[in-house]
C-alpha cells in the first residue's frame, strides 16, 4: 500500500491547483471538500437506482477521482479491483500521485499533455537523484559585464545582485520549466538612489527596495515597490513610495523577506532585536516585535535607558526571522525557534508579548561558548518568474527550513521539514499545553542536525523546497556537490521498510544516491553539553564538477534553484543545468 503524507491545512493552500486538491482544468473551481459532497450524493444516487459503481463509464470514473485529494485515490485503491486498474491505467491520475511524491505542483494548462508532463516530471526527479549536472558550465555569470556585486542571492529561477552602479538580474535557464537565460538590470541612476535593503518575489514580479530616509534625523524609511521586470511602480502597491517609522533603525544587519502580501524585515541593533512586519498592499504595519538585548540590559540595569524602550529580555533576543506561511513568523535564537501569528490583512499594529507565541520548539542545550555566535534559518519556496509553460513549483507543505548555526568558525545544520513544524502546530492548536515542545519531543526523529568539519563556512550552504546543499573542493579545479533531499519521495522510498531492519543506509540501485537512515551523531561538547542524536532520513546525492580556469582557493558557495546549481568560484559564478 502506498502512503503519502500530505497536510490539508488551509495555510497551505494556494491559488494553484496542488495534486491534493482538485488537478484537472474542469475542477479547478471546486474543493476537496465540495468534491466529497459530490461522490457521496453521487453515491447516494447509485444506490437509490439500484446502479452499480461499474455502471457508470470510466470518463465519468475519472472525472470524479480527478477531484479527489491523493490521499483520498490512494485510498480508493484499496477499495475495489475495478477502482484500482482504473487508477493504475489512468495517465492522468498517476501523473497527480506523482506530482504529489515529488512534492511539486502543476501549473495552469500549457502546450504540453499530460503524458509529456509526466514524462518531463520523472526525468527531472531523476536528474536531481543521479546529480546529472551538465558536465560544463551553462553560462558564467561574471562574463555578463557585471562589476563586483555587494551583495548576491536566488529567488526563484532569478539571480540578482547588487553592486555599486545597479541593480542586475539573470533568470536562469531550467529545462523542467523550459525557460531560457535572461538578463536585465535597472540601473541607480534611474532609481535617483542607492537602495540599501534588496528583496525580490519573481511569481509576483515584485522588487522591494529600502532607502535611508533624507532627513537622518528621522528614524524612518522609504520602501519603493516596483515592477521586477520593468522597474516601473507596481500596479498592486498601496504606494509608489511607502515612509515607514523603523525602531532605533540602523541599516547594518537587516534581512528582508517577501511573502505573498507581507513583507519583513530583521534589524540588529546595539538595543535588541526589531522584527516588523508590513502589508504593502494595504501600506499598514502589522506586527512589530521589540526585543531586549543584554547591551540594553546592561544600560536599564546602571540607569541609562528607561526601563519602558524595550520590553524585559527573559531570554536570548531573536537572531533571525522568516516567514513560514501567510499568517505565521518563524524567530529563532540559540534556545528555541518560535511561531507567531499575524493577520495580514490588519488595519492595527499587532505588538507580541514574549509568550504569545503560537508554537515554541526548544532546542538543543549549547555549550557556553556557542552563545552570542552566528544563527540564520532559511527556507520557504519562492515561485518562477515565467508561469506560461509548465513551471513544475514545490508545494508549501514539502518546504525545509534550514536553522545555521556557526560555533567556533564551524558550522552546524539542523534540517527541519515544514511537515514536522506544522505536526507541532496541529497538537497544539488543540491542547495548550503543547505549545511548549520540549527538543526530544520533536528534534530527534523530526530533524537531521549535521555538524560541519572545521574549514567550511556558512555561506558555502543553501536550501530551496526539500532540498538542502553545500560543497567542498576535493582537487585542483574539481567540487563535490552534496544535495540532502527531505521532500515526499524519501518517505514514498522508504514506506515499505520494516521498523525492525538496522539502520544501514539504503543505497539506489543504478544511482550514487544513497537514502542515509543511520542516525547522526553529535558528541557531547561539540555544540552541546549533551550527545545529540536525530534520525529523519533524507537522501543524498552527490557529483563532481569541474571549474572553469582551475578554481578558487577561497570557500566555495553553492546556490540552488529547481533547474540546476550555481557556483561561486571566486569572482565567477558558472551555472550548471540539469
Amino acid at each position: 500500500m502506498i502512503t503519502v503524507s500530505m497536510a490539508t491545512s488551509s495555510e497551505h493552500r494556494t491559488a494553484r491547483k496542488t495534486p491534493d486538491e482538485s488537478v484537472g482544468s474542469h475542477s479547478s473551481h471546486m474543493s476537496a471538500f465540495e468534491w466529497r459532497r459530490l461522490i457521496s450524493s453521487l453515491s447516494l444516487l447509485l444506490h437509490k437506482s439500484r446502479m452499480h459503481l461499474q455502471s457508470l463509464s470510466v470518463e465519468v470514473l475519472i472525472l470524479i477521482l480527478d477531484g479527489l485529494t491523493v490521499r483520498d485515490l490512494l485510498v480508493c485503491k484499496q477499495v475495489s479491483r475495478f477502482l484500482s486498474q482504473i487508477i493504475d491505467d489512468s495517465e492522468r491520475l498517476q501523473y497527480n500521485i506523482d506530482l504529489a511524491i515529488a512534492g511539486m505542483v502543476d501549473s495552469p494548462p500549457g502546450s504540453l499533455c499530460v503524458a509529456d508532463r509526466r514524462n518531463m516530471l520523472k526525468e527531472h526527479q531523476k536528474a536531481w537523484c543521479d546529480m546529472q549536472l551538465s558536465p560544463q558550465p551553462t553560462l558564467s555569470i561574471s562574463t555578463l559585464g557585471m562589476d563586483s556585486p555587494s551583495i548576491n542571492k536566488i529567488s526563484g529561477d532569478v539571480y540578482w545582485q547588487r553592486t555599486s552602479t545597479a541593480l542586475q538580474f539573470v533568470r536562469l535557464p531550467s529545462r523542467i520549466k523550459g525557460t531560457e537565460e535572461k538578463h536585465w538590470r535597472i540601473d541607480h541612476d534611474t532609481l535617483g538612489f542607492e537602495p540599501h535593503g534588496v528583496a525580490i518575489d519573481p511569481d509576483q514580479d515584485l522588487l522591494v527596495l529600502m532607502q535611508k530616509h533624507q532627513n537622518t534625523h528621522d528614524c524612518c524609511v522609504d520602501i519603493h515597490l516596483l515592477s521586477l521586470a520593468t522597474g516601473t511602480p507596481h500596479p498592486l502597491a498601496a504606494s509608489k513610495v511607502s515612509t515607514l517609522p523603523m525602531q532605533y533603525v540602523f541599516f547594518a544587519n537587516k534581512h528582508i523577506e517577501v511573502h505573498g502580501d507581507s513583507i519583513g524585515w530583521i534589524h540588529l541593533v546595539p538595543l535588541g532585536t526589531v522584527i516588523q512586519v508590513w502589508n504593502w498592499k494595504t501600506n499598514n504595519i502589522i506586527w512589530v516585535s521589540l526585543s531586549r538585548s543584554s547591551f540594553c540590559e546592561a544600560l536599564h540595569k546602571f540607569g541609562h535607558l528607561p526601563g519602558n524602550v524595550f520590553p524585559p529580555r527573559g531570554e536570548l533576543c531573536p537572531q533571525f526571522f522568516c516567514f513560514f506561511n501567510d499568517h505565521l513568523v518563524a524567530l529563532v535564537n540559540f534556545r528555541r525557534l518560535a511561531l507567531y501569528a499575524f493577520d495580514a490583512h490588519s488595519a492595527s499594529t499587532c505588538k507580541p508579548s514574549r509568550e504569545s507565541y503560537v508554537v515554541s520548539l526548544d532546542l538543543f542545550p549549547m555549550i557556553p561558548r556557542a552563545y552570542g555566535s552566528y544563527i540564520c534559518i532559511r527556507g520557504g519556496p519562492i515561485a518562477s518568474l515565467d508561469v506560461s509553460r509548465p513551471s513544475f513549483e514545490r508545494r508549501p507543505a514539502s518546504s525545509l527550513f534550514v536553522i545555521t548555526m556557526v560555533v567556533t568558525y564551524s558550522p552546524f545544520l539542523i534540517h527541519i521539514p515544514a511537515l514536522t513544524i506544522q505536526k507541532c502546530l496541529t497538537k497544539a492548536a488543540t491542547d495548550a499545553s503543547a505549545r511548549n515542545v520540549p527538543w526530544r519531543a520533536w528534534g530527534a526523529q523530526g530533524t537531521r542536525a549535521v555538524h560541519i568539519p572545521d574549514g567550511i563556512d556558512s555561506y558555502s550552504f543553501d536550501v530551496q523546497g526539500s532540498r538542502a546543499a553545500h560543497a567542498t573542493q576535493v582537487g585542483a579545479g574539481e567540487l563535490c556537490v552534496r544535495v540532502l533531499e527531505f521532500g515526499p519521495v524519501v518517505r514514498h522510498a522508504l514506506q515499505n521498510r520494516c521498523a525492525s531492519e538496522d539502520d544501514s543506509d539504503v543505497e539506489i540501485p543504478d544511482s550514487k544516491a544513497v537514502y542515509v537512515i543511520k542516525p547522526s551523531v553529535v558528541e557531547a561538547g561539540e555544540v552541546s553539553p549533551e550527545t545529540i542524536v536525530t534520525s529523519l532520513p533524507f537522501r543524498m546525492s552527490q557529483c563532481i564538477v569541474r571549474l572553469p580556469g582551475g578554481g578558487s582557493d577561497t570557500n566555495m558557495t553553492v546556490r540552488l534553484y529547481e533547474g540546476g546549481v550555481v557556483i561561486k568560484n571566486g569572482e565567477d559564478w558558472p551555472v550548471y543545468v540539469l
